[in-house]
């Protein structure tokens, strides 16, 4: 929220972008056969969408590895 009130600039959202990929472990699922997809939440007061999203694209086959 604060980055859409206050902005970045390209450069300032490069770094963040950056320091945040570089950050904490990896997780890595490669070991998962098939297509994987994943839902980011987008934040707010809550992520509904997920909660319908994942369980329905997982009955279609697709693994989604949520954590």
């Amino acid at each position: 929220m604060a980055i859409y009130f206050k902005g970045m600039n390209v450069q300032e959202r490069s770094i963040l972008t950056k320091a945040m990929a570089l950050s904490g472990d990896k997780l890595i699922f490669s070991d998962i056969e098939g297509f994987k997809i994943d839902k980011h939440s987008s934040g707010g007061l809550g992520d509904k969408t997920s909660l319908i999203l994942a369980p329905l694209l997982a009955c279609l086959g697709r693994k989604i590895p949520m954590v």
